[in-house]
């Protein structure tokens, strides 16, 4: 039988061969001094895409607020009017990372007019991509948005709706408590002074902030015409009333990996007769019927395209770059509106 000395010495051999270190006895509470080989502990949060809408949405247009009509305005009320549509343009700036130089762009759609035309007659809503970027849970996003309508000023209003908006912006707080940077409040001012300056009417002025990744908040105050609606983390809805108009908007996050929005612009309109409660337009996906009182969006390009009043075949013809008709019924009488559309996909305000 071998001796314990000559098994221990074999079991060093063993070891020695093999190539393995023997254990190392340390002291208690000691730590080891062997580097970490498992998965990297991340040191910095994860980024969100993030993408911030606004849809508007008009419900009662500055020229007929001025003219005392209803909400919404009967038809005898339009044609008195004459001129019932609002010319729509905003301004916007931004502070996308909440820190360094806000921007501050004014946003017009290509081409001439340089408005987006809104009312019963034209754009009931007009659909914006305000801003694209990646976010931390601890960065925030600021951006201060003013609607304007071209030509209809009305000294006395803007005056009163300016009110202290510097005040305003510095007593904003974004979702986890902070407040909105000193350094936007003048970029944030700037908006309403680029309408004004213009000589044309502030619709309504609001801050959205952006945090937590893809979290909203979005703050107005009487001063600048803005009365939240609905509020949830992710979405706001806002009536605007500056210059007696009535208009709402949306504010969303969403991410990036859903497909943009349409943005629209009109490129002409014409109107038509029809006494039948039936009336059938031929668009590129088939027929589509309307009653009395029915709007319904028609894909269809330029040209001549074809109506029936009951049974009797009409025609009319779209204007060049149209891509979707908008066909109106008025409720009673023989009216039908026909608005000729562009579509556009939105490309963002700012991107980060």
């Amino acid at each position: 039988m071998p001796s314990l000395i000559s098994s221990l010495s074999l079991l060093s051999t063993l070891v020695t061969a093999l190539g393995v270190a023997p254990p190392i006895s340390l002291p208690p509470g000691a730590a080891s001094s062997r580097s970490h080989h498992g998965p990297s502990i991340p040191t910095q949060k994860p980024e969100v895409r993030v993408r911030l809408r606004m849809a508007l949405k008009m419900v009662l247009p500055n020229d007929a607020a001025e003219a005392g009509a209803s909400i919404p305005p009967s038809i005898s009320d339009l044609v008195a009017l004459g001129n019932s549509e609002d010319e729509i343009y905003y301004t916007i700036a931004a502070l996308p990372k909440g820190t360094g130089n806000a921007q501050i762009k004014t946003i017009r759609p290509a081409g001439s007019p340089d408005i987006w035309e809104m009312g019963y007659s034209s754009l009931i809503k007009q659909h914006r991509v305000l801003f694209e970027g990646k976010l931390t849970a601890d960065e925030k996003a600021y951006f201060a948005v003013a609607i304007g309508e071209q030509d209809n000023a009305q000294a006395a209003a803007i005056s009163l709706m300016l009110g202290d908006i510097a005040g305003f912006i510095g007593g904003l707080e974004a979702p986890a408590g902070g407040e909105v940077p000193a350094s936007f409040g003048p970029a944030a001012k700037a908006t309403v002074e680029r309408i004004r300056d213009k000589g044309d009417d502030v619709i309504g002025m609001f801050v959205v902030t952006v945090g937590g990744g893809r979290k909203l908040s979005v703050d107005g105050s009487t001063n600048t015409k803005v009365k939240i609606l609905e509020s949830s983390s992710t979405e706001v809805l806002a009536e605007l009333s500056g210059g007696g108009a009535r208009y709402q908007v949306r504010l969303w996050v969403e991410d990036t990996e859903l497909p943009r929005p349409k943005s629209r612009k009109v490129v002409g309109k014409t109107s038509d007769k029809c006494s039948e409660d039936d009336l059938w337009v031929h668009g590129n996906d088939g027929q589509v019927l309307l009653h009395k009182g029915d709007t319904k969006d028609i894909p269809r390009g330029a040209g001549q395209f074809t109506w029936y009043c009951d049974g009797s075949e009409e025609s009319a013809v779209a204007d060049p770059g149209t891509e979707v008709i908008s066909a109106r019924r008025a409720s009673s009488g023989r009216n039908i509106d026909w608005v000729f559309l562009r579509e556009d996909t939105a490309t963002p305000d700012f991107v980060e």
